[in-house]
This record gives C-alpha cells, structure tokens and sequence, in this order.
C-alpha cells in the first residue's frame, strides 16, 4: 500500500495517528513525547492536515523540534512513517505526505526513565565484575542502554533491573542482546528524515555502544516492570500537558 492511499483510508474512516515526538524534560535531557491527532484534509495526495492533538500542548513540541514520527492502523496492518518539512498554524500542522511507509512492529509501550529517578541496569563482566548502567529507555520486555564497556552478544545473561517504584524495586530477569550498535556518532547511527534532514545522537554519546536487551522475566516481575512503565507514562502525559 502506498503512503497517499494509507492516509485516504484513515482520513475516511476517521482513525488517528499515534504520533511521537521528542519533549525537553529538562534542560538538554530528552524523552519521547506521545500523542494523537486526526486528518481534517488532504490537498492533492501531496499534504495533509492534520488537527485533534491530543493531549493538545504536544503541538508545542512537534512545531519546536519540525519533526514527528506516527504510526496507525489500515486494514488490520500497522505501519509508521516520519513527518517532517512542517508547518503549524492555528493549533494544526500541514505537512507533506511521506514517501515511504514501514512496518511497525513495536508490540509493547517503552518509556525513558527521569533523569532524576533513573532506571539502574546491572551486568556481569568478566572484565570488570558487576557493571552498572542508566537504562536509556525500557518496556515489559526489553532494555536499551548505552555504555563504553563492550558486553558480550552471544550469551544468555541474567540481568539486574532497579525500579523507583515504591521507593525502590529490584528485579532479576533473564536476558539476551537482541542489537548493538558501534559509535553512535558515525553516519549509519542517525537517520534521515524525508525532506533529507539528518537526526543523530549527540556529540556527549561519543564512543559510547548503543545496546538492546530483550527481557525474558519472571510474570511477577515483568508486573512490576509494566506498573512502572504505566506511571511513568501518565507521568509524561502530566508533563506534556503543563507546557
């Protein structure tokens, strides 16, 4: 399906799209703001508009940063895509129809931790014994974390995972390094959005190895882990709403 039909279909159904953005939480430190909004028009197969933002105060980040990523629903089949090359007016954004459409294959919500209550990720190194990591962003089954130390992909690991939930929670899970990515401030790290913008790492994350865990916990775990996930997001929602 192209990207001009997908958006005709939920402009005509009247579905959303769950839109995600990146939101200042505090000064230089950002979180991934989330949302909604709907097709109020289509010009030409070219632009839509798009209006409904809900919660209404993301449209202040989304007209800061110039760019948003969405995903939705057609006919059973999720997909994203990346709007950029936007402008806002009246609390509604005209933007150009993307190219290109993927797959969305995210089956569970991830958060980023606060900077002032941060998610602790403990590991076993043979080279250093017992590492521990801020977690970079989290959901029921996975981790990503960045770090200096390079850590073993091709071993099953147990893993150590310290919640501000409750005053403090700790969890053990059993784990495996599902990605790895070398130097987040080579080219192949950033990506590029349709109108040729390139969105990269910052320069503070030089040399560091970006990591995704894919979590294997115990259902009694993986509950603590999903109410943690579900305060912080209403957390972020609170946030996005005081702007």
């Amino acid at each position: 399906m192209k990207p001009g039909d997908a958006f005709i279909y939920l402009y005509e159904k009247k579905l959303p799209l769950i839109l995600s953005f990146p939101f200042e939480e505090e000064k230089g430190y950002f979180i991934t703001g989330r949302g909604l909004c709907y097709i109020e028009k289509i010009y030409n197969n070219e632009k839509i508009l798009l209006s409904r933002f809900s919660p209404y105060r993301s449209i202040i980040c989304i007209e800061k940063e110039q760019y948003f990523f969405a995903n939705f629903e057609v006919l059973g089949k999720s997909y994203s895509c990346i709007f950029d090359n936007l402008s806002v007016e009246n609390n509604k954004v005209t933007a150009t129809i993307p190219k290109n459409m993927n797959p969305y294959l995210r089956r569970f919500l991830r958060v980023e931790p606060s900077i002032k209550l941060p998610v602790t990720l403990y590991l076993f190194s043979p080279e250093h014994g017992t590492i521990s990591l801020n977690v970079k962003d989290i959901s029921e089954r996975g981790v990503g974390f960045l770090s200096q130390i390079v850590v073993n992909t091709n071993q099953q690991i147990v893993c150590g995972i310290r919640l501000p939930l409750q005053g403090e929670t700790f969890v053990l899970s059993n784990a495996s390094i599902v990605y790895k990515l070398d130097s987040l401030t080579k080219p192949e790290s950033s990506f590029k959005t349709p109108s040729g913008q390139h969105i990269s790492f910052s320069e503070k994350f030089k040399d560091m190895i970006a990591y995704g865990l894919e979590l294997f916990p115990h259902t009694e775990d993986e509950n603590k882990i999903r109410i943690y996930i579900m305060q912080r997001d209403i957390e972020i929602r609170r946030l996005l709403q005081e702007l």
